[in-house]
């Protein structure tokens, strides 16, 4: 319980995770206008972190990563579009708050785990976090089965083995602990 208490401070007090944290309100508008907020600034920064990746990486590997990358879009468009939630009969502008309070939660996780695996990619240490995850031995069960979500976990997990020498089963895992939060 100590460790895990420990972990979590640790976690929580670092000067990154420190700029993430969305206050939570009482009042939902005011929760979901800063949490798309908190997402604009992520996308940001997941842009630079894409730019950095771009000037180390060689061409070859830089255009895989692309590939990668617009999958990626791919999958994060379909996992937050509104209608998949709400119906195809639905316009955006007719959202309340507690709606687009979901839909800008799910983009901030998903662009945040893309920030996290470019990281990963770009100093080859894995976060603690999910270094724990992995040395417990425990799985998760695949929460996300649309077409966009193979095709990108498939295309980055292809570029990982190769430009990180990381086994398949350990990028598709990975990719699990990261994502898992997203089983809305």
């Amino acid at each position: 319980m100590k460790i895990k208490i420990i972990l979590l401070l640790t976690l929580l007090f670092q000067p990154q995770a420190m700029a993430k944290v969305h206050v939570w309100s009482e009042d939902i508008k005011e929760t979901s206008i800063g949490l798309e907020k908190d997402y604009i600034k992520s996308d940001k920064r997941l842009n630079l972190i894409y730019n950095e990746a771009k000037s180390v990486m060689s061409k070859d590997n830089f255009s895989k990563l692309r590939n990668v990358q617009k999958s990626w879009v791919n999958y994060k468009e379909d996992a937050c579009n509104y209608r998949r939630f709400f119906g195809e009969d639905v316009y955006e502008y007719e959202l309340d708050y507690s709606a687009k309070l979901s839909i800008n939660l799910c983009k901030l996780i998903i662009t945040e785990s893309r920030i996290v695996e470019l990281e990963y990619l770009l100093s080859k240490n894995l976060e603690v976090a999910y270094y724990i995850f992995w040395a417990s031995g425990r799985n998760i069960v695949n929460p996300n089965s649309s077409d966009f979500w193979n095709d990108y976990s498939r295309l980055s997990c292809d570029f990982s083995s190769s430009y990180v020498d990381e086994n398949r089963d350990d990028c598709i895992r990975r990719h699990l602990y990261y994502y898992y939060e997203l089983n809305l």
